[in-house]
C-alpha cells in the first residue's frame, strides 16, 4: 500500500541513505590516508579524491557477476557502519565537550 512505502522511505531508506553518505564521507579520506606512505601530510582533498579512486578501481570486480557483488556489499556495509558510527558518536562527543 501506499502509506506503508512511505513510512518505508521516511523511516527506513532515508535514515539509511544519510548513513551511508556521512559514512563515504568520512570514509574515503581514511582509505586514501592508507594509501600514501606514512609520514605525509596531504591535503583532505587528496586524501578523499585517492579513497574514491581506489574505491571506484574495486568495482573493477564487477566484471566476475559474484565477486562484484561480495565487493558491493561490503564496501556498502562498511561505510554504512562508519556513518552509523558517525552519527551515534557525535551526540556524545558534544556533550563531553560542554561537560568540560
Amino acid at each position: 500500500s501506499q502509506a506503508l512505502e512511505t513510512a518505508y522511505l521516511i523511516l527506513v531508506a532515508l535514515p539509511l541513505t544519510l548513513a551511508l553518505l556521512v559514512g563515504a564521507l568520512s570514509g574515503l579520506p581514511h582509505v586514501g590516508a592508507r594509501v600514501l606512505r606514512e609520514g605525509a601530510d596531504p591535503a583532505p582533498l587528496l586524501k578523499a579524491a585517492l579513497g574514491g579512486l581506489v574505491i571506484g578501481l574495486s568495482m573493477v570486480s564487477w566484471a566476475l557477476p559474484p565477486l562484484g557483488l561480495t565487493v558491493t556489499v561490503l564496501l556498502a556495509g562498511w561505510l554504512l557502519g562508519i556513518g552509523l558510527g558517525a552519527l551515534v558518536r557525535a551526540p556524545r562527543v558534544e556533550a563531553a565537550a560542554e561537560a568540560e
